[in-house]
């Protein structure tokens, strides 16, 4: 069994963006022998019915998650600017906040181009969710690139301060082709060693299952953001699903050469996997059935027609 678990990947719910089919997905981590895998879509729950029925009968564990889009205050929004933001259900509570907050990120208040979810409503509704920092586009990160580390590390210890140290995760992504990587990298892995944060993970931030759906993804890009292919960036190589061989491959070409680190990030996904790893509730039918009238036809149909 491949210890790696993937906590940072998006299905084809994340329109235009990735291409990964949730069938295609359960077989590919039957196939490398995964146990658990979280999606994360961007700003959406739209896939995660289908991820748990996907899953049934099979090897694999899901565990359901979002991507969020983020901004840092309650003030309509005047700019596309937005942070992300991984946040992973630990629980039946933890999926309600997830889903609470993605339905409040959706509303006219907040919702600018994309779904947005301000900070404050982040961090009033904490209890059951797991977060990690997401990729380049986080709120850490790019105060790293922009220098101003001090925000950084503030913003860190509020998550540590509301999630708990145990519900936090650093997360590293090997990305060689992206050349601003390496320096984040870095910065976090000081980060990890400056605070009392638990874990430091890699993830992939997967967007195609394998290296040869690179082409499919730039062709749905190309249309989805109404541009020629030749101005669409390649996918990165190593935006693939993640596994331990990779992650060790990625990380040596990334200039990451301490292999304990290594391993420590990929046993903390697992680790993390088993405590976000539950069976959500199912509820009966709450859908009304409109057939005990023996004149339904008649009064109901008849003026809806």
């Amino acid at each position: 069994m491949d210890k790696y678990s993937n906590l940072h990947l998006h299905t084809d719910a994340s329109l235009g963006d990735s291409v990964i089919k949730v069938p295609d997905l359960v077989n590919l981590l039957e196939e490398y022998g995964q146990e658990y895998c979280a999606i994360t879509d961007h700003g959406t729950v739209m896939n995660h019915y289908s991820f748990l029925k996907a899953c049934e009968g099979t090897s694999v564990k899901p565990i359901l998650g979002n991507e969020f889009y983020c901004k840092r205050t309650l003030d309509k929004p005047s700019s596309q600017t937005r942070y992300h933001l991984v946040c992973l259900a630990m629980n039946q509570i933890g999926l309600q906040n997830i889903n609470k907050m993605q339905r409040l990120s959706s509303t006219k208040e907040h919702k600018y181009y994309k779904p947005l979810l301000a900070h404050p409503i982040l961090f009033e509704n904490t209890e059951g969710i797991f977060v990690s920092t997401a990729c380049s586009l986080s709120y850490i990160s790019q105060n790293f690139l922009t220098g101003n580390d001090e925000e950084a590390y503030d913003f860190l210890n509020k998550l540590l301060d509301n999630f708990g140290r145990d519900n936090v995760s650093i997360e590293l992504q090997y990305h060689p082709d992206y050349k601003e990587q390496a320096f984040i990298n870095e910065k976090l892995i000081q980060m990890y060693e400056d605070t009392d944060c638990k874990y430091i993970i890699n993830t992939f931030d997967s967007h195609v299952l394998r290296d040869e759906d690179r082409i499919l993804r730039k062709k749905i890009q190309s249309i989805s953001w109404k541009k020629p292919e030749s101005e669409i960036n390649d996918t990165l190589k190593s935006n693939v699903l993640g596994n331990s061989e990779l992650s060790f491959q990625l990380a040596h070409e990334s200039g990451i050469d301490d292999d304990k680190l290594i391993q420590k990030c990929i046993d903390n996904t697992h680790e993390i996997a088993q405590k976000c790893y539950f069976k959500p509730e199912e509820h009966e039918r709450v859908i009304p059935k409109f057939t005990q009238h023996r004149h339904f036809k008649e009064i109901f149909l008849k003026k809806v027609v």
